[in-house]
């Protein structure tokens, strides 16, 4: 299974500015067994992902915005550079109020038909006004046993040589680049 990468609008080239790091782990979605375009959560095994797992994440997906996305799994350079654990916390809470009312439902689009992946820019604005550019790749997984719907996903640029007070105060902003993975099935 190969994928094009491409912009909602289809012009952008096939790697966009994609890291090999994006590349490796869209190859290594691409792996995960499949009974269907979109894995199996049941299938993810963790030794597969060795080389993201300081920098992968797992969100649950779900449709009120109490809950809407809900960090599942976070890797330890990803904890270590917010300076907490966000797992089990939502997502949500962690961007700025005014995009709270939309967050996350570009997520909700990677399980359309066909599927996609997403690879998209943020800033992580840390309490002190340090600002540091990031960028995420993610895919979708489903719970074939219960329906439930994840995203799986990497994030690459977080420092933790810079990471900000362990008091938990930062935001995601936007940062630019809002692109999507049209997934051949």
């Amino acid at each position: 299974m190969t994928a094009v990468f491409k912009s909602p609008s289809n012009d952008a080239s096939p790697d966009a500015g994609r890291s090999p790091t994006s590349l490796a782990f869209q190859r290594a979605w691409e792996a995960i067994e499949k009974t269907g375009p979109i894995p199996d959560k049941a299938q993810f095994r963790a030794e597969r992902f060795a080389a993201f797992l300081p920098i992968i994440f797992l969100l649950e997906l779900n449709a009120g915005p109490e809950n809407r996305l809900i960090v599942r799994l976070a890797g330890e350079r990803f904890r270590s550079g917010l300076g907490l654990n966000p797992t089990g916390e939502n997502y949500i809470d962690y961007v700025t109020r005014e995009h709270r009312p939309n967050s996350g439902a570009s997520l909700f689009s990677l399980f359309d038909t066909p599927p996609r992946g997403r690879w998209v820019q943020k800033t992580l604005v840390h309490g002190s006004g340090f600002r540091q550019d990031i960028t995420l790749t993610q895919f979708p997984m489903i719970s074939k046993a219960d329906g439930q719907r994840f995203v799986i996903g990497i994030a690459e640029g977080i420092r933790e040589d810079l990471r900000h007070a362990p008091d938990g105060r930062f935001h995601f902003e936007n940062g630019g680049t809002d692109l999507f993975i049209d997934i051949d099935t």
